[in-house]
């Protein structure tokens, strides 16, 4: 099959990577110069849990011709209205577009391009650009895809197939309820970002805890009031933060020490930290704990908003990443 990726980072290229060593027919859309060129020059190398050297079609985003069939988008999420300008025109008669981003970004793709042109996917497997052309892959993940209607379709079926290529890939027919258990995720991420510890060091001290469980259950309670029926996210239940069940709390805790702990390829921090601490650079905290505060209604989200504020000062650089953060953090999670 034909598969265009918009976005050649982690998730693209390593996703990218594996459909071609299917047989599968890539083309990955790149609009970073220096690693377009580095992969049209040496392959698409990527080192951590996999290592490989990969030659791929690549191309600028201006070169992206009509007719396209299979559209995976692998942007961050405020990049999302760029790529739907972009497709615009674009797709294939049946073309579809698959979102493997962060975010709720299935509900802006559904509304440029209609519902039956989306598929969503949920995945909790990452990594980072190293250098230009340079992908460090840490680890497999949960995996999977569903139209954003609910139906159990053909060709989400053999999207399906297709991903497990790369690892474990099923189809939901609730891939919103996966979507938005994966923001809550996301916030508690944005949480330990600005605090500048391996994530398993921040998950042992006792405040830090108080606080991340606090941004859990505001998303869940958010997630409640928009209809959503929230899953487990690999052992980690977002239902569980606003039931307000200790032992199912406690559960969710252990699974994320075991995530972080054997999954990740010897990477101990998140996306979100080396952005800020490493690339000084914007995050996608305005789309991810955004996309849950926006859909808030009149509930009150304190440490969401509070998360929210450090890292906007951070990457204003009117605030550092550091330890110190915490007591700023915990002044709403007490």
């Amino acid at each position: 099959m034909n598969y265009t990726i918009i976005g050649a980072g982690a998730i693209g290229g390593v996703v990218g990577v594996a459909l071609h060593e299917a047989g599968h027919s890539v083309t990955l859309v790149e609009a970073n110069p220096d690693h377009r060129a580095a992969i049209a020059r040496d392959g698409l190398q990527i080192s951590g849990f996999r290592e490989s050297t990969t030659r791929l079609k690549v191309i600028a985003p201006d070169d992206l011709l009509p007719g396209q069939e299979r559209v995976l988008l692998a942007v961050k999420a405020p990049h999302t209205n760029a790529a739907i300008d972009l497709l615009k025109g674009k797709l294939a008669e049946d073309g579809f577009i698959v979102s493997l981003q962060n975010g709720l970004n299935e509900y802006a793709l559904a509304e440029a391009f209609g519902a039956h042109r989306v598929i969503g996917a949920y995945l909790t497997f990452g990594g980072f650009i190293e250098a230009p052309g340079k992908i460090r892959y840490a680890g497999e993940g949960s995996f999977r895809v569903g139209e954003v209607d609910g139906t159990i379709s053909p060709r989400v079926e053999e999207l399906a197939a297709h991903l497990r290529s790369l690892q474990a890939c099923e189809v939901t027919d609730n891939i919103f309820g996966y979507l938005w258990a994966k923001m809550v995720v996301g916030a508690v991420y944005y949480g330990t970002a600005v605090l500048d510890r391996d994530v398993l060091d921040i998950y042992a001290d006792p405040d830090a805890i108080r606080l991340l469980s606090s941004a859990a259950r505001e998303g869940a309670e958010i997630a409640r009031l928009n209809d959503v029926r929230l899953v487990d996210v690999d052992g980690f239940s977002p239902d569980a933060f606003a039931d307000d069940d200790p032992a199912r709390i406690a559960a969710s805790w252990d699974a994320q020490r075991a995530y972080w702990g054997g999954h990740t390829g010897g990477v101990g921090r998140t996306g979100v930290w080396r952005d800020l601490a490493v690339h000084h650079r914007k995050t996608e905290c305005s789309e991810h704990v955004g996309a849950i505060t926006r859909r808030r209604g009149n509930h009150p989200t304190p440490t969401l908003d509070r998360i929210a504020q450090c890292v906007a000062e951070i990457e204003a650089g009117t605030r550092t990443v550091g330890w110190e953060n915490l007591a700023f953090l915990t002044k709403t999670a007490n």
